[in-house]
């Protein structure tokens, strides 16, 4: 893997760690599914007060 890109990675990774929220955004919501398909345990920070509807999800109201 390309060195610039894992420099990045990191600095993701390291701004996650610091402000969960930043999983919260919509254009990223593939890799909340990848981490939680590996058995990841996601802060709730990380979907607001509430899990955001995602594609697949049903939504009640």
């Amino acid at each position: 893997m390309d060195a610039a890109k894992v420099k990045e990675l990191k600095l993701f990774v390291e701004q996650c760690r610091r402000n969960p929220e930043i999983l919260r955004d919509p254009s990223i919501s593939f890799f909340r599914d990848y981490l939680e398909s590996l058995g990841a345990k996601l802060p709730p920070a990380s979907f607001g007060s509430a899990k955001s509807p995602r594609a697949g999800d049903t939504v009640t109201v």
